[in-house]
């Protein structure tokens, strides 16, 4: 999903007619590009003008984006995990080759 401010291009904190007039410099080029596109700006412009809309949306995104910090954590923790592991490996080779060598 993208974020609705970055497609209007627009600050956070932009107001209605900031965001009125990103969306109708949008329309201007709406011939240059897909009705995707134009369902996006469209969508964009409905959700950010509608104060109550807008509250949910940027709790939506606030939510998102714990999420996201939450999956770099347990990629983190993964990678320490693994080093821990090939760490308990490589102590434990090292000491079965001392082993062998006595």
């Amino acid at each position: 999903m993208k974020n609705l401010y970055e497609l209007l291009q627009v600050p956070k904190n932009a107001t209605d007619y900031e965001i009125y007039r990103a969306f109708f410099n949008a329309v201007r080029n709406f011939e240059n590009i897909s009705d995707n596109e134009q369902k996006e700006y469209i969508n964009a412009f409905i959700i950010l003008s509608d104060l109550e809309l807008r509250k949910n949306y940027d709790v939506m995104i606030g939510f998102l984006f714990l999420i996201n910090l939450h999956g770099i954590f347990i990629l983190i923790l993964k990678m320490v995990l693994i080093f821990l592991i090939f760490m308990a490996i490589w102590v434990a080779m090292k000491n079965l080759l001392n082993l062998l060598k006595k």
